[in-house]
């Protein structure tokens, strides 16, 4: 690589992989503190799958619930809730005509929400993605980090990179939000909360 392009690469990497991971992070714990169940069972998992060590990758490999619970979180709040693509040959989409060189805007928010896909999507349930639930459901139903070829490149990481985070601090604490005016959403570059979110640390 040139300087420039290492550079840019190094760029994107930061601008897209940050902000983007620390949203789902953020709609995590703000989830989670409406859920016990769910903290309880991942917790429980945690305890038994790190031992009381410090999380590696090869431990985060190892668990199999808290994936579905960021998995679910994505679903809900997806922080990158629309993706663009250029149209490279005519097409009719449901009726409608795509000419060639169309911009089309996808919204994986507004398809993780379609009743026809998610029953009551709404309601926040990490089974939605056991094996047995996902079977025979559309491969473009779920996309938080888009797909096909153009797939974003980071997801890998950034899933690695909230698993670790979330058993950092799980493990040794219970982050508990602190009441307030109710949160909403704010769909800019990302989707973010429309205000700030407090929460309190305690330890477990």
């Amino acid at each position: 690589m040139s300087d420039r392009q290492l550079r840019d690469e190094v760029i994107t990497l930061y601008l897209a992989g940050h902000e983007t991971t620390a949203n789902l992070l953020t709609w995590t714990f703000y989830a989670l503190a409406r859920e016990p169940r769910v903290v309880a069972r991942m917790e429980a998992e945690l305890d038994t799958v790190l031992d009381g060590g410090p999380p590696s990758l090869e431990a985060i490999k190892r668990l199999s619930y808290v994936p579905k619970v960021l998995s679910e979180v994505l679903r809900l709040y997806p922080p990158a809730w629309t993706v663009a693509r250029n149209v490279v040959e005519d097409d009719v989409v449901c009726g409608y005509r795509v000419p060639a060189g169309s911009f089309v805007m996808l919204s994986p928010y507004i398809t993780h929400r379609l009743e026809s896909y998610w029953p009551d999507p709404k309601r926040f349930d990490p089974e939605r993605f056991t094996p047995e639930a996902s079977k025979g459901r559309h491969p473009f139903a779920y996309f938080p980090f888009s797909g096909g070829p153009r797939v974003c490149i980071g997801k890998h990481f950034s899933l690695y990179e909230a698993q670790l985070v979330l058993a950092m601090i799980m493990r040794e604490f219970r982050v508990e939000v602190v009441e307030g005016p109710r949160v909403g959403l704010k769909a800019v570059s990302t989707l973010r909360p429309d205000r700030r979110i407090g929460v309190r640390v305690k330890p477990r």
